[in-house]
């Protein structure tokens, strides 16, 4: 009976792997911004895992296209998806001058008490929070006396709370004029700030995530996210295009397999694909943070030309959120 079974098994075995591949090969070619396809793009390396209960057959007798097939997925996997397991070397120029830089969406407000812990364990030398009260902290000593330049949007709505610290003096710090078609009240914060008598230029962003016009069971629509990540990627360019030292950084709601990661990257240098290594995932429901990980990669640290990245860390310790922190070190020139 199994002798019977086995060609057509095979066949369709055979079918997923193949399908992945034409599949893969769509979202490099035709990377789309809407509908399930989009999707797709999303939990891209996810779909990986059914070829696991593949492994097994491709051991029988006259699986040798499901081999081919599974062959070519793993390679395009490792090609993909696969995380550099060491971080490269970079060697800090002499005398250059270097900063820290940390940033992470706390939720929803945050956990006063770990973000408290975080900022005294890590002590980055600026450091930018998304979906923050900083109410319960603003008086908080220990704080105060390490970042005494501070510029804070409070909350107008659950998620739209954002804080900038800084050891360095601002020049200045405000919630920019964005076009008020795409929202109402820009959920993005910027300072200029005095690092070794050069001019910094920070921005710390969080757009909203995509959905919006969907009505149906596995809508997806990018369309509004995407038109702000450009609107954030065309106010930043005055300060890109005179070479000025940027740094932006933030919840992005974009993962780098979506067109809106390259909308707002382009020319920009990506922390983790510069100098990070392991899982750079920093977004999961609670059930998978609570374990320590992480799904997805949305939220990101990116530097204009004027700062190398020298260090990048991804850190999932803290369950506190739903996002992991993020933290860079760079060489200003």
């Amino acid at each position: 009976m199994l002798r019977k079974l086995r060609p057509g098994l095979l066949v369709m075995s055979t079918g997923y792997p193949v399908a992945l591949l034409l599949l893969m090969g769509m979202h490099a070619l035709m990377p789309q911004r809407g509908g399930v396809l989009a999707l797709t793009q999303i939990f891209a390396p996810y779909l990986f895992l059914p070829l696991l209960a593949l492994l097994t057959l491709a051991f029988l007798r006259g699986a040798v296209p499901l081999r081919v097939a599974l062959l070519l997925c793993m390679v395009v996997f490792g090609l993909r998806f696969m995380p550099r397991l060491a971080s490269p070397v970079v060697e800090p120029t002499p005398g250059a001058m270097q900063i820290t830089a940390l940033s992470w969406n706390v939720e929803v407000g945050g956990d006063p008490a770990s973000i408290r812990e975080m900022l005294l364990a890590k002590q980055p030398d600026i450091a930018a929070f998304q979906e923050i009260d900083w109410l319960p902290l603003q008086r908080d000593p220990e704080l105060l006396s390490l970042y005494p330049h501070f510029f804070v949007q409070p909350p107008y709505d659950a998620t739209s709370g954002m804080v900038l610290l800084s050891k360095f003096p601002m020049l200045e710090a405000r919630v920019p004029e964005l076009d008020p078609s795409l929202w109402a009240r820009p959920r993005m914060v910027e300072a200029k700030l005095n690092v070794g008598g050069q001019t910094l230029n920070i921005f710390s962003v969080h757009p909203s995530p995509p959905g919006g016009g969907c009505r149906y069971f596995l809508c997806y629509d990018s369309a509004l996210r995407d038109a702000r990540l450009s609107a954030i990627r065309a106010h930043i360019e005055p300060a890109v295009l005179k070479g000025e030292a940027v740094l932006l950084v933030g919840d992005f709601n974009t993962t780098e397999r979506e067109p809106g990661y390259w909308d707002v990257s382009r020319g920009l240098q990506d922390s983790y694909r510069a100098v990070g290594a392991g899982i750079s995932n920093t977004w999961g429901p609670p059930w998978i943070r609570d374990r320590g990980f992480a799904l997805l990669r949305i939220d990101y640290i990116f530097s204009g030309p004027k700062l190398r990245p020298l260090q990048f860390e991804v850190d999932c310790k803290s369950k506190s959120s739903d996002h992991c922190a993020l933290m860079g070190k760079f060489e200003l020139h």
